[in-house]
């Protein structure tokens, strides 16, 4: 647990990427252009940060189209953080 925060493995996500469960999935914020910001599963993305706000109707957004990489070739898909993108320690 490097500087105090939550444990993961080393390495970081691309700029247009968000950490989700030990992943690393493009932005919800990117993917519906600002209507759904909040990602709470890999599929899914929600109006509000808070989960339980997401069971209500037109609250959140299904689509198996979101559970992508925001780079090209393999950080096109969901991938674990690239060390490549922090630094030697």
């Amino acid at each position: 647990m490097a500087g105090g925060g939550c444990p993961h493995a080393a390495g970081a996500c691309l700029a247009d990427e968000e950490f989700h469960l030990g992943t690393c999935f493009k932005k919800c914020s990117l993917l519906t252009g600002g209507v759904f910001p909040y990602r709470t599963t890999p599929e899914a993305c929600c109006k509000e940060k808070a989960s339980f706000s997401c069971m209500k109707p037109g609250q959140s957004n299904l689509k198996s189209a979101y559970a992508v990489g925001g780079g090209t070739a393999a950080m096109a898909v969901p991938h674990i953080p690239e060390t490549s993108l922090t630094e030697a320690r």
